[in-house]
């Protein structure tokens, strides 16, 4: 379990733990290598980018940005409620991560099916990531104007 680790006097957000940077730092080398992989199947394949990587990229990047984002705003609401919203956004991102990746890997490459399962899934998760993203984002927000 973390802990919380409070900002020292004149800091105007808490401080990373290293569980922030370590999932900031996986998520980080996953965006990159999804980034590569996609490069590498739309020149390989038929030069167009895969939808699925698209999502597994996106998901990725918002995950990167998600970890950590919790520490700023708890100074001013629950402990709890951004926690909890880091955590669902960065497991919403695993799951879009892991059904995208395993949708191309599985795929017989024709087109991009968007009523399929798996894209189903992928975009679903990547939407809840989204919104959890998005919820941290204005709790920051209000968090640094109450602060002023």
């Amino acid at each position: 379990m973390q802990q919380f680790q409070p900002a020292p006097v004149d800091a105007p957000v808490a401080m990373p733990t290293s569980t922030d940077k370590a999932l900031r730092a996986v998520f980080a080398s996953t965006f990159f290598a999804i980034t590569i992989a996609s490069i590498a199947f739309s020149i390989a394949a038929s030069g167009r980018p895969s939808p699925q990587l698209s999502t597994a990229m996106c998901a990725a990047l918002a995950a990167w940005q998600t970890a950590g984002s919790s520490r700023s705003c708890a100074q001013t609401t629950s402990r709890l409620w951004p926690r909890a919203l880091e955590w669902t956004g960065i497991t919403c991102a695993i799951i879009s991560i892991g059904v995208a990746a395993t949708s191309v890997i599985t795929s017989n490459g024709d087109s991009y099916d968007y009523f399929a399962i798996p894209s189903r899934v992928a975009n679903g998760a990547l939407l809840g990531t989204l919104c959890c993203l998005i919820a941290l984002l204005v709790l920051k927000y209000r968090s640094q104007d109450t602060n002023k």
